[in-house]
């Protein structure tokens, strides 16, 4: 989990049950969470209009699903949500 300002509460998903166990320790430190296991899956695991703002870097160029991905972060993002992208 790269370093995100203090005010803000980190929820994410982990494929690497290592970087899982790394990022969840600090995530439950600061009342979030993250998800163990592929994004399909762990984006399911979050309620509609959950967040006000999601974060994808450096992953959007290996996920084999896409769009798939995509079309499930908006079902979580609020309306009038960001998303940013970030690729190589």
């Amino acid at each position: 989990m790269s370093r995100l300002d203090q005010k803000y509460t980190p929820f994410g998903i982990e494929v690497s049950k290592t970087s899982f166990r790394q990022s969840q320790k600090i995530a439950k430190s600061r009342g979030g969470r993250v998800f163990c296991g592929n994004a399909l899956l762990g984006l399911d695991s979050f309620e509609k209009d959950f967040f006000s703002a999601a974060i994808m870097s450096a992953y959007l160029e290996h996920e084999s699903a896409p769009r798939e991905v995509l079309q499930k972060i908006l079902r979580i993002l609020r309306p009038a949500a960001h998303l940013i992208i970030k690729v190589p």
